[in-house]
């Protein structure tokens, strides 16, 4: 295993690590979502309305409250690409057009 180590260029390594990174971030590609806006995340909130105000409810108004949103559709994630700030970006179709994010 050491004799392996010792004659691994460094190209080779940056091809393994991509590869592996790609196809680890391909998990998370399918996990976006879109919204009526154009938004993209990997999940959406909407804040619940607090309820009739009342002297006893001191601490829980300090909290806001929040549930999943369901009307969001699935992102279609088209491809990955890595940018020259090392920040990773997905092309996603919206309304016919392809946009990276």
């Amino acid at each position: 295993m050491e004799e392996c180590v010792k004659h691994r260029t460094t190209s080779d390594l940056k091809k393994e690590f991509c590869s592996s990174t790609w196809f680890g971030l391909r998990w998370y590609a399918k996990r976006l979502r879109i919204d009526e806006d154009g938004d993209v995340a990997d999940e959406f909130l909407n804040e619940i309305p607090p309820d009739a105000p009342s002297s006893t409810d001191e601490n829980n108004r300090k909290f806001r409250k929040f549930e999943l949103k369901y009307t969001t559709k699935p992102a279609k994630v088209t491809s990955q690409a890595l940018s020259a700030a090392g920040k990773i970006k997905y092309r996603v179709e919206y309304q016919g057009k392809l946009e990276w994010i």
